[in-house]
């Protein structure tokens, strides 16, 4: 048994049986200690359970042990522990130590992490125990007698697929004038004789979706809600008499959900459902002649296909649903074209979008550098 930490002096020279997991240095040592933790995130937790060994290897001083974990990153925060069976018995974490008048090492680390291994390397002098009496020592790791558990806890990194499953909406307009418009996930018509007529960027699948409807300064203007289809619906702007009174006096906001309106959140990109980041990205040369071969960067794009003159079809790899583009294109490094070129959404699906390139006045080109972006 070593001697007490409380006995060490706390200045001079280390005596040669003292070792203890504390950063204590002096004329003669220095040790250091260090928990086994890998800082990190992820999205899920892993034990070995108690065990002597790791199915090859067994528990022994000096033993290097390999185990499988099923967290799929390296994003991981591993601790070990040791006890005296396979219950868990006087559990304790082990730290490290090394004594430099003897050069002898104690305790362990983790060596090696994968996206599916963990490597533990035990120290060939055994681990620093300590007494209920606060006493440090060490022991031998032992097959048999002592145990080893290993723990991976990883959080929310970005190739998590845990998710949140939150109410939100999938559309959303702010008409304050008389005029036709566009909001998220949704477009409106003029407004005609009382009547403003809205469509969905995207059929729904039934006509079980719920619109909020509010109009600013008094609570007596009303929206009244007819006419659903599963591609739009009809609005009605009126006063408590039921007078009209159009949008363009007392403006007015729609907010839709679906007829299930929860939406997986949170989780990986790529998800049907949206997510935190944008559910698919692609940076492409226009005028190439293999446009899929010309992209640059991409995120669940699968391919890119050539319709004609400024026009082009961008298909997912995985379907996105209820998706909403955000498309730029830079200016064109060819100096023939010396205005400004715009790209536009054609159309859009779960599956594919299309684009189209050009200007008003001039009609379609293709330009060598589109960028898309889709949440």
């Amino acid at each position: 048994m070593g001697t007490k930490i409380s006995d060490l002096p706390v200045t001079g020279v280390l005596p040669a049986d003292a070792v203890f997991p504390l950063e204590y240095s002096g004329a003669n040592y220095s040790v250091k200690a260090s928990d086994l933790g890998t800082g990190g995130s992820g999205g899920g937790s892993w034990s070995s359970g108690w065990v002597d060994t790791d199915g090859t290897n067994s528990l022994a001083n000096a033993a290097t042990l390999t185990f499988t974990h099923d967290l799929g990153t390296t994003d991981v925060n591993f601790i070990v522990y040791i006890a005296d069976d396979d219950q868990g018995t006087n559990a304790q974490d082990f730290q490290r130590g090394h004594r430099t008048d003897t050069d002898e090492a104690y305790g362990g680390a983790i060596t090696n992490i994968t996206p599916t291994t963990v490597t533990v390397q035990l120290a060939s002098n055994g681990y620093l125990d300590m007494s209920t009496d606060g006493e440090v020592f060490t022991t031998i790791f032992s097959t048999g007698t002592k145990h080893i558990k290993v723990v991976g806890i990883s959080g929310g990194g970005s190739s998590s697929s845990g998710t949140t499953s939150a109410i939100l909406p999938f559309a959303h307009a702010r008409i304050f004038t008389n005029n036709a418009g566009t909001g998220i996930g949704m477009s409106w018509g003029a407004y005609n004789n009382g009547y403003v007529e809205v469509t969905f960027d995207t059929a729904q699948p039934d006509t079980d979706y719920y619109v909020v409807t509010d109009r600013e300064t008094y609570d007596q203007h009303l929206i009244d809600i007819d006419q659903k289809t599963t591609s739009g619906f009809r609005t009605k702007w009126v006063n408590s008499d039921n007078s009209l009174l159009p949008p363009g006096t007392f403006g007015g906001m729609l907010t839709v959900y679906g007829s299930t309106p929860t939406i997986d959140i949170g989780g990986s990109s790529s998800s049907s459902s949206g997510g935190s980041g944008p559910r698919a990205y692609v940076a492409f040369d226009g005028t190439s002649a293999d446009l899929t071969a010309s992209i640059t960067k991409s995120f669940n794009v699968d391919s890119i296909t050539d319709n004609g003159t400024g026009d082009y079809t961008v298909a997912f790899t995985d379907a996105i649903t209820d998706p909403i583009p955000i498309v730029s294109a830079l200016y064109l490094h060819n100096d023939f074209y010396n205005t400004p070129m715009d790209v536009s959404v054609r159309a859009l699906s779960s599956s594919s979008i299309q684009l189209i390139s050009g200007t008003n006045s001039s009609g379609r080109y293709d330009l060598d550098g589109i960028y898309l972006v889709v949440f």
